[in-house]
């Protein structure tokens, strides 16, 4: 208690006289219990707790990008953050999300919609994170440019508004309706009357490979079978003629 007060001890203070002032000092332990106690203290000590050691440096940096990572979160707009949620479902697609009048697309879909449909590339901002790229088009326009992404050989889900933006308060509820892909679809736009759209299915084994034909829009099916034994016997066989 009188180190803690400021009276002189001995400059040579070793190691072992610390361990002994915190056994000893009850106002000390004390005040490390109560430093424990703030926000950052009940950070380290959870850390502590999972890594049996002091956190290194690496694992504390990316425990600080964990929660800058939920910080950005937090400051995106409402209609981003059920955009991610819903684009989290379908990352291998084309999201075309339904705002108002406007087929909108973000990001890196915006980026590939303005290349593929010549149409202009902008910025939005996203609340308090940073600014994403945006192009869209009228839904209206969906027959015209639906063809032109799954051509390109996108495959795109349509995400629709499911309830009367006037009759709720909050944010509208969206969700996909349609999912478009260049070897399935019924869409008649896209479709070209004067030829299939065959959808193939290559199976291979040590014994016996297939191939198989389906247009979905006709109903089509087409397959054959072959034992690889023979293939390989008669390749044999060519082999030894030669």
């Amino acid at each position: 208690m009188r180190w803690l007060c400021g009276e002189p001890r001995e400059n040579n203070f070793s190691t072992a006289k610390a361990s002994h002032v915190l056994k000893t000092e009850p106002v000390f332990n004390a005040l490390l219990t109560f430093s424990r106690m703030t926000t950052n203290g009940i950070f380290m000590e959870s850390l502590n707790s999972l890594t049996e050691s002091r956190p290194s440096s690496l694992s504390f940096n990316f425990s600080l990008s964990v929660i800058e990572d939920k910080r950005k979160n937090k400051a995106e707009t409402p209609l981003m953050q059920q955009y991610n949620a819903i684009k989290a479902k379908y990352p291998d697609a084309l999201l075309l999300f339904r705002v108002g009048d406007f087929y909108e697309t973000f990001q890196e879909d915006a980026i590939k919609t303005s290349k593929i449909l010549g149409i202009v590339l902008t910025k939005r901002s996203n609340g308090a994170a940073s600014e994403m790229e945006l192009a869209g088009f009228p839904y209206h326009a969906l027959d015209t440019y639906l063809p032109k992404l799954v051509r390109a050989g996108q495959r795109v889900a349509i995400c629709d508004q499911l309830e009367d933006p006037k009759s709720t308060k909050t944010i509208v509820k969206r969700g996909v309706t349609e999912l478009v892909t260049p070897g399935v679809t019924y869409n008649d736009k896209i479709l070209d009357y004067g030829s299939n759209n065959f959808l193939a299915v290559v199976h291979l084994t040590e014994k016996i490979s297939g191939v198989a034909f389906a247009d979905v829009s006709t109903g089509a099916f087409l397959w054959h079978a072959a034992m690889m034994i023979i293939l390989k016997s008669c390749c044999r066989t060519s082999n030894q003629v030669r």
